[in-house]
């Protein structure tokens, strides 16, 4: 991508979210007290997606450091910072970045928020986390950067450390229309699932593990089928999917 064209992204992406912030958008919406309570309580889930929680068994040992992309909006970062992990934030909007550290600083949490692009990781040292997770960017991120940020992403993880990566599913109808149709998408192009296992893979990260979630609506009539979605986490038709992968 242009770089001047990359700026211009930038800084449309940031006025964007800034405004959501302003709106009240849900993804802008800090959790609540009584969810932080519970999660220093060990009741706790990081959910990266409308609905759904990542696998409990994907997550690092409590304590470990964790790298959250593009993340900010007070909610899986201070979440995981009051289930006891060493938690650093990573948001292009400066707004996003303030509800995290509201957050933080009303429950006394230790919480690192750091404002930049997330194609230049550079602030970070060589292997300085045991976990990454990005959730619903790379579909705004040029293909050209991609293979860029999965490598800067493996330099800062630590030898063994993991990445938590969800994206939405173009084999989906309803996503893709969702996606055709919203304002702040209208420059995304979504990643098939194979695109993505292929950048992993060159990148070099190994025990690669996916799941397809999101296939029914969580209202109305067929709410009562998502129920069934754990057995269907193989089939690739769900709305998302997510990747987990490690160095």
């Amino acid at each position: 991508m242009d770089p001047k064209m990359q700026m211009n992204y930038l800084d449309y992406n940031r006025k964007a979210w800034n405004h959501l912030v302003k709106s009240g958008n849900k993804w802008t919406q800090p959790v609540s007290d009584d969810v932080i309570e519970a999660a220093k309580a060990g009741k706790w889930s990081l959910v990266l997606t409308p609905s759904k929680s990542v696998p409990a068994s994907w997550y690092a040992p409590a304590g470990s450091n964790v790298l959250g992309l593009a993340s900010g909006g007070g909610q899986q970062g201070p979440v995981l910072a009051a289930a006891g992990y060493n938690v650093t934030i990573f948001d292009n909007s400066p707004a996003q970045l303030d509800q995290d550290v509201e957050v933080a600083t009303r429950h006394s949490l230790k919480l690192t928020t750091v404002q930049g692009d997330m194609a230049d990781l550079s602030v970070f040292p060589d292997e300085s986390f045991d976990m990454v997770f990005i959730a619903a960017v790379m579909h705004h991120i040029d293909f050209s950067l991609h293979a860029g940020l999965l490598k800067e992403i493996y330099r800062v993880l630590k030898k063994g450390g993991r990445l938590y990566l969800f994206e939405h599913n173009p084999l989906n109808p309803v996503t893709r229309y969702l996606v055709n149709t919203c304002v702040f998408d209208k420059e995304a192009k979504l990643l098939g699932h194979r695109y993505t296992k292929n950048i992993l893979e060159s990148t070099q990260f190994k025990q690669i593990e996916n799941r397809f979630i999101l296939f029914f609506p969580r209202s109305g009539l067929f709410a009562k089928l998502v129920k069934m979605e754990n057995k269907l986490a193989w089939l690739p038709l769900g709305g998302q999917y997510m990747y987990r992968a490690v160095k």
